[in-house]
């Protein structure tokens, strides 16, 4: 009992300083990240600006074949019960307006 009870202490201790380096390391890393933060940022929204520009239309473009091709019909169908319980809504919402 004693011997496990030791051996958890130690590693606790071995723990916790493990997390204080790791502390220091990422605020020394925080000060530098903050004289470079322009530049990343810059490169990072260039990068995903490249990655979208790459991707958006063949991305759009299957969107649009597949929205087509499959569940136009359901599509509808669900538009029309929407539209159905929108207006219902709306009319609450004129009401609730008006009596305000």
């Amino acid at each position: 009992m004693m011997d496990k009870l030791g051996w958890s202490t130690k590693n606790h201790q071995v723990r916790s300083r493990k997390c204080q380096d790791h502390c220091d390391l990422r605020k020394s890393l925080e000060k530098k990240c903050d004289e470079n933060m322009k530049s990343i940022a810059a490169v990072l929204i260039a990068m995903s600006l490249i990655v979208a520009l790459h991707y958006a239309p063949g991305a759009v473009a299957m969107e649009e074949r597949h929205h087509h091709h499959h569940g136009h019909h359901h599509h509808g169908h669900h538009h029309h019960g929407h539209h159905h319980h929108g207006h219902h809504h709306h009319g609450h919402h004129h009401h609730h307006g008006h009596h305000h």
